[in-house]
């Protein structure tokens, strides 16, 4: 068992070191790390649940161990976060006791990277860069016009997460339709990340150039908006805006009778705002055409079956039958899950000015 006073003497580096380290561990996606006080780190990060990104600001401290001193030092903040999470090995039970009675997590001894270890898995898109490789891409990239840089690269690792292969179609029933209007129908496959819920897609290449992978959090964004308003994203997304000339007059009519209550949250989680004319919405949702190939990012990459390794692998959060609902009310589609998939990437950690640290993440997928 770790002493109050074992604690207190660890160097602040090490003391920063354990706290990401826990943290990145669990899950928890780093915006921002700094260092209020000698002994004391303050981070801003995200915790994905099933729901949305959980916003957290944890106050970790090396403040001597005492009830007077927990009591003022790692109250729940006054901004919105939730709890504090608490960084230490091991504490007295008293205070463990005091703790839990005022709702702050208590993080146990460290561990390896969730995820990491010798394992198999069923299908993969290949890797196509080694460590040596991510390491020097990382290292241009924290730099200005590729010479100055006010950070030091750290540690690289690399890692699978696993992406979830829908077929999305859409199929009109003409009957429903006034006469002499046909709908659109479509087909597509798309990729979904399990562990973070974004969709993948290939951005914009010049003709020549190598392909590029792109994610979108477009679902997360949705998750928390009442049902009818998630059923106006999808001519959002497909008319670029919500207006009476584009929208069919039962949308249009729909739209008028529901704008307070379905466009406010909308407009609120950033995915449109007000025309210039005040005569409708405009999209903020940067996403390929939903049938394009663009979402076909498998037809553009090698995979391959049964392959050992002992990276990082990132584990499922996402249920496929909650995300197979949200995509049919996203698209106004029908969707079949069809099998999952890993993704490679490389992640690493920046050092920068006043004991803060930063993280980047490449996907690093062999094309064809």
């Amino acid at each position: 068992m770790h002493s109050v006073k074992e604690l207190e003497q660890a160097g602040s580096d090490v003391f920063r070191e354990l706290v990401l380290e826990y943290l990145v561990e669990r899950g928890y996606i780093i915006d921002s790390v700094t260092a209020p006080g000698e002994k004391t780190v303050l981070v801003n990060a995200r915790y994905r649940k099933a729901g949305f990104d959980e916003p957290h600001r944890i106050l970790a401290s090396q403040k001597t161990l005492t009830m007077d001193v927990i009591g003022e030092s790692f109250k729940t903040s006054d901004d919105g976060f939730t709890k504090s999470v608490i960084p230490v090995k091991k504490i007295p039970g008293e205070i463990s006791d005091y703790l839990s009675s005022e709702g702050v997590k208590l993080i146990g001894d460290s561990q390896d990277p969730e995820g990491a270890g010798h394992k198999i898995l069923e299908k993969i898109f290949l890797q196509d860069k080694t460590q040596d490789e991510a390491r020097k891409y990382f290292d241009k990239k924290g730099r200005w016009f590729g010479v100055w840089s006010t950070r030091e690269l750290g540690e690289v690792w690399e890692g699978y997460t696993p992406l979830g292969v829908f077929r999305l179609s859409r199929k009109i029933d003409s009957s429903s339709l006034p006469p002499g209007v046909r709908g659109r129908e479509w087909s597509n496959t798309i990729y979904v990340d399990l562990n973070s819920a974004e969709i993948l897609y290939l951005g914009k290449s010049i003709v020549g150039a190598k392909p590029e992978l792109r994610s979108n959090n477009l679902i997360r964004k949705i998750m928390d908006l009442p049902p009818g308003a998630i059923n106006l994203i999808s001519p959002l997304i497909e008319h670029g805006e919500l207006s009476e000339k584009k929208l069919s007059p039962q949308e249009f009519t729909f739209l008028k009778q529901n704008l307070p209550n379905l466009m406010a949250p909308i407009i609120d989680a950033g995915l449109a705002r007000v025309r210039d004319d005040g005569m409708g919405f405009i999209s903020h949702i940067s996403l390929p055409k939903i049938d394009g190939e663009r979402m076909r990012i498998g037809e553009r990459i090698m995979s391959s079956e049964n392959v050992e390794t002992d990276a990082v692998v990132e584990e499922i959060r996402y249920r496929i039958k909650e995300l197979s609902q949200m995509l049919s009310a996203l698209f106004n589609c029908t969707t079949v899950f069809i099998e999952t998939i890993y993704l490679p990437y490389y992640q690493c950690k920046y050092f920068t000015g006043n004991g803060g640290i930063e993280f980047a993440r490449v996907y690093t997928p062999r094309f064809k």
